[in-house]
């Protein structure tokens, strides 16, 4: 069976959906999936190097409506940050220099989001990520060190090239088998995706 990659974004709220989801999906068809976050503003630099046109106030009021209701009926916490986007490249990046340890990068990403939408917490700098983190028990010192790591620069970097490569222009974005599926909504569909390919 195929793995799942699966690329959240710290700055996309249907990412924290997502990954409430994505391992129940990947466990019905016996899939692993590879915890994979992005910074999205790399893609969007990318994408549109000339600078990426501002959102119209009425998509982003939209927007904060539907994950409120998304929240509502998942029975799950949401707060926004005031800051936002909540990220920074060093975010992603401690996830991939803490990826070879108990949890991986999935402990990583899921304490991160929960800090973002759960509590509202931003996450751009170390003193904010290390904070974030220590509320799912990883040490301050053990964040300080995954800071430093070269690898997490490099994981991040390849992950992106990666995500760029198979087509990824949002977030969440998942691949699987080759084929790309954008956003949390799609959930449903790499499930049915997943089953037609067993069968």
């Amino acid at each position: 069976m195929a793995d799942i990659v699966f690329n959240p974004s710290f700055s996309s709220s249907y990412s924290y959906f997502a990954a409430q989801l994505i391992d129940d999906v990947a466990a019905r068809h016996g899939a692993r999936v590879a915890w994979r976050p992005i910074r999205l503003a790399r893609i969007h630099e990318h994408h549109h190097p000339e600078g990426r046109p501002p959102r119209l106030p009425v998509r982003n009021r939209y927007l904060r409506r539907d994950a409120e209701r998304i929240a509502e009926l998942r029975g799950l916490p949401l707060s926004f940050p005031a800051a936002f986007p909540p990220d920074s490249d060093l975010t992603a990046e401690i996830c991939y220099a803490l990826g070879g340890r108990p949890g991986g990068a999935r402990r990583a990403v899921q304490a991160l989001m929960a800090a973002i939408y759960g509590r509202g917490q931003p996450m751009r700098t170390l003193d904010e990520i290390a904070a974030g983190l220590a509320a799912a028990g990883y040490d301050p010192a053990e964040i300080r060190e995954a800071a430093a790591d070269p690898a997490g620069k490099a994981g991040h970097d390849a992950a992106v090239a990666a995500a760029l490569a198979s087509g990824m222009f949002g977030a969440p974005w998942f691949t699987v088998g080759g084929e790309a599926f954008w956003g949390h909504d799609r959930l449903p569909y790499i499930d049915d995706w997943l089953r037609q390919r067993r069968a």
